[in-house]
């Protein structure tokens, strides 16, 4: 179960998925990033995500950190790569 968790840390690094869960307009800090699966399903499975929404000011310069959390449900390939993921 290593290489697929390894593959789905990947997929949640890179997905835009996550970025419905930032109401500021900032971006993910994927230093922050951790996940854990909440529910096995035939379809596939339930993740749910914590990470820090960067912000800026005008200049550019980072205003805040401010926590974020939301829930995918992510559909696995036989290989256990993500080949979708829904927000909800």
């Amino acid at each position: 179960m290593g290489k697929r968790l390894d593959k789905i840390e990947a997929y949640l690094r890179r997905c835009r998925e996550l970025s419905a869960f930032c109401y500021e307009n900032g971006w993910i800090d994927n230093d922050t990033l951790r996940w854990e699966v909440v529910k096995r399903t035939t379809a596939g499975l339930e993740v749910s995500a914590t990470f820090d929404e960067i912000t800026t000011q005008g200049g550019g310069c980072v205003a805040r950190h401010i926590e974020r959390f939301g829930r995918l449900h992510l559909q696995l390939n036989s290989a256990g790569e993500v080949i979708a993921g829904q927000p909800y």
